[in-house]
């Protein structure tokens, strides 16, 4: 039976690396995987930063604490015109820990690079695989505990230009809960109408909804790590207030702590904003909001964590800006 390579290859690539945050480019968020690609672009990449100077936090230790955090994703297609074409992504994150505290570092980093690869179409199924290389530590580069792999197979049907259903293995050394142990997932995502589209399935869930012009609705969750959800209007052309709230946890390796103990960062943010985006290409927010129930704690995994430090509530802001070309 003959192998080719057809448009569901577009839609393996483009669409279901969502449903595993280990997926095209790594731990890069749900946001940047469904992303579409502009006629001919290459590459997309958006930087941020959120600095929560206004409200550093002190605890019964007496310690204050003030936390940072700068993020940066991009994708490459590598052959921009080819619906089969190799995607290249990296995913970069630094929190800076202003703190005299002992228990807790100054620096830590979380990067990770990755590929994805269609591999072929079958009939009506496609097959998908996906790496990447990470590391998530204390000191940049020169932990061994804090270098992990990551990786998809990803098998799926394609019903309709809309509906598709995808099973996959999932591997990640640096899932919150259960590291470096397989896990199997599944999604169905559809197009219900033209103001609903939906993701079904385990550990990645999405709906995006625009019930009239100018307004969306995204509400995306991943089991146990990652919930998101985010209102956009469009007041003007080229105009857009924007209101999310943002809950997440992160794993990190400390050179100070066992190799089966790691560093959990738990965040809560509500923000609202402004965005400006003079092309379809380029993108510049600016927001504040209220960050509340940020711990640090210690563990294996997520569930048998031990609360290191609290930190208090307190106003944040944050600027973000996204280019492709």
């Amino acid at each position: 039976m003959k192998l080719r390579l057809t448009i569901a290859t577009l839609l393996a690539t483009a669409v279901l690396p969502l449903f595993f945050t280990t997926g095209l480019m790594g731990q890069v968020g749900p946001d940047l995987l469904i992303k579409p690609w502009a006629d001919h672009q290459a590459f997309d990449t958006s930087i941020d930063s959120v600095i929560e100077s206004a409200a550093p936090s002190r605890e019964d230790h007496g310690d204050l604490i003030q936390l940072s955090s700068y993020h940066a994703i991009g994708r490459w297609r590598v052959l921009p015109d080819q619906i089969a074409t190799p995607t290249l992504g990296y995913d970069v994150s630094y929190f800076d820990i202003n703190t005299h505290d002992a228990a807790l570092p100054n620096h830590l980093w979380n990067t990770e690079f990755g590929f994805s690869q269609p591999v072929a179409e079958l009939q009506k199924w496609f097959v998908v695989l996906d790496g990447g290389v990470g590391y998530a530590g204390d000191t940049p580069y020169s932990d061994p505990h804090a270098l992990f792999f990551s990786g998809d197979v990803i098998v799926g049907r394609k019903f309709s230009a809309d509906k598709a259903i995808v099973i996959a293995l999932n591997y990640n050394g640096n899932r919150t809960f259960l590291p470096d142990v397989p896990l199997p997932g599944f999604a169905y995502a559809d197009r219900y109408n033209d103001h609903l589209t939906y993701v079904i399935g385990a550990p990645f869930n999405s709906i995006t909804y625009t019930p009239i012009n100018g307004l969306q609705v995204d509400v995306g969750w991943e089991l146990i790590e990652t919930f998101s959800a985010k209102v956009g209007w469009e007041f003007m052309s080229h105009y857009t207030l924007f209101s999310s709230y943002t809950d997440r946890t992160s794993a990190f390796h400390l050179s100070n702590l066992p190799e089966d103990r790691r560093l959990f960062l738990k965040e809560h943010r509500i923000e609202a904003g402004f965005r400006y985006n003079p092309t379809s290409l380029i993108k510049a927010s600016i927001g504040g909001g209220w960050a509340f129930g940020q711990e640090f704690s210690t563990g294996y995994q997520w569930y048998d964590g031990t609360p290191l430090r609290h930190l208090r509530d307190g106003p944040f802001i944050e600027a973000l800006l996204e280019i492709g070309f």
